[in-house]
């Protein structure tokens, strides 16, 4: 197998070990989120960080890493208005510091203290 195959197979092995819960007892349930993201997954939410738009990063946050307990996507596109704004922006930083945790782990100090700060204020 060549280095690709094996990061492949790698990250099918990590997402094959389940989901990881978040209660959130404000919404008497809970939110679940895979152990892993790709590149991919996270862009957009990274180019709006950087280009400072918190919400919207919030929103696109919950969108792609927001999953019930059978793994299936919480929310659309076009739920973003209405997390952007009839969701509490407390509750949904602190999901979304939850799910993206061990991601800060891999990033830069400076990176990932930019995304803990922008999921505060919002």
């Amino acid at each position: 197998m060549t280095i690709l195959e094996n990061a492949q197979g790698h990250f099918k092995r990590v997402l094959e070990n389940g989901l990881i819960e978040i209660p959130v007892p404000e919404w008497n349930g809970s939110v679940y989120h895979r152990r892993a993201f790709t590149l991919a997954e996270n862009a957009k939410l990274l180019q709006l960080q950087e280009a400072g738009k918190t919400a919207e990063a919030l929103a696109e946050a919950m969108i792609k890493h927001a999953r019930d307990v059978d793994g299936r996507p919480l929310f659309k596109q076009s739920d973003r208005l209405i997390l952007m704004k009839s969701i509490d922006q407390d509750v949904l930083g602190r999901i979304v510091n939850a799910m993206l945790g061990e991601e800060l782990d891999k990033l830069e100090p400076e990176e990932a203290a930019d995304l803990l700060e922008t999921a505060a204020k919002n």
